[in-house]
């Protein structure tokens, strides 16, 4: 899928992509999909190099810049349904083209909003400021995540405060996304720190500005992220200190039932040995003797027990 915006006598507008004259109109590009037939048509219309365009579609591209004759390449990584998917972007003085095998949210709504009154704002700064402004609202949508995550750890601190002890299952999920942003963060600050150094020769000297805002913006990002993984790690260890005391109070719980059977188990073994003479054998009330022993001694280790606190 194939969708433009054209800039023209101060307003935008949605148009057609055959109808796009790319050495004269000011345009935004973006292309969803998989398919290299739908690119080969951008391919030919800007004379952009068919690697560059599978590049953009491969899940396991990294974030990269390369400079070439008549355009920027730039690949960041992006969100989407927790996952990370590539963005290609085509940087020219008179376009930007953006290609991505996967719908990207706050891309989608960051174009909705050039085709407003808005949008000549951004159009007139030039596509490199769109390009900032573009990599600002992947970044957003990030943080959007982010927050997701923040109200999960919150959720599962709180129930294991309340000795509701959850299963680690619920925490491998939130550590697995926590990396994919982690990973993420790192690898766009990367090319953002390139871009900082004037290494992409279609960005001007203007919206510098703009690239060291975004850069504080994605680090902002990773502390939250770094910060979240210590919460993580921190929650891990009171899920594994509530198990273990849980475990502890079982264990507690067998040890003083087998210590309370312990002394009846032993009496009723010495009163039944086989030997001539057993003491009260045969008084008329000799089977109660051993039997209210053996009560008295089940009194006596609760009582202490209870006195210690142990049950």
């Amino acid at each position: 899928m194939i969708n433009c915006i054209k800039y023209s006598n101060g307003k935008t507008s949605s148009i057609t992509f055959n109808k796009i004259n790319p050495l004269r109109d000011n345009v935004w590009i973006d292309v969803v999909t998989k398919d290299m037939k739908e690119l080969k048509e951008v391919e030919k219309k800007f004379k952009l190099y068919p690697r560059d365009l599978e590049d953009s579609i491969d899940i396991h591209e990294v974030p990269r810049l390369t400079n070439k004759k008549d355009y920027s390449f730039i690949v960041l990584r992006a969100l989407t349904e927790n996952r990370s998917v590539p963005l290609g972007i085509f940087l020219d003085k008179n376009y930007i083209i953006t290609v991505h095998p996967k719908e990207i949210k706050p891309l989608k709504k960051f174009f909705n909003v050039l085709l407003t009154k808005e949008g000549k704002e951004f159009f007139n700064k030039g596509p490199d400021f769109i390009f900032c402004k573009i990599a600002s609202e992947i970044n957003r949508g990030l943080n959007g995540y982010l927050e997701k995550s923040d109200d999960e750890l919150d959720r599962i601190e709180d129930r294991i405060l309340k000795n509701n002890a959850q299963k680690s299952s619920e925490l491998l999920p939130l550590k697995k996304h926590l990396t994919y942003y982690k990973r993420i963060l790192s690898s766009n600050r990367g090319i953002i720190e390139k871009l900082q150094n004037k290494a992409c020769k279609f960005i001007s000297q203007k919206n510098y500005l703009d690239l060291n805002n975004l850069h504080v913006e994605v680090m902002q990002a990773e502390s939250i992220v770094e910060f979240q993984r210590e919460r993580l790690t921190a929650i891990s260890e009171m899920h594994m200190t509530a198990i273990s005391n849980r475990l502890n109070d079982i264990m507690r719980s067998f040890t003083v039932l087998a210590s309370i059977f312990l002394l009846p188990m032993l009496i009723s073994g010495i009163w039944g040995m086989n030997f001539a003479e057993i003491p009260f054998y045969y008084d008329t009330y000799g089977f109660y003797v051993p039997i209210v022993i053996m009560t008295a001694s089940v009194i006596i280790l609760l009582a202490f027990f209870k006195h210690k606190k142990w049950v």
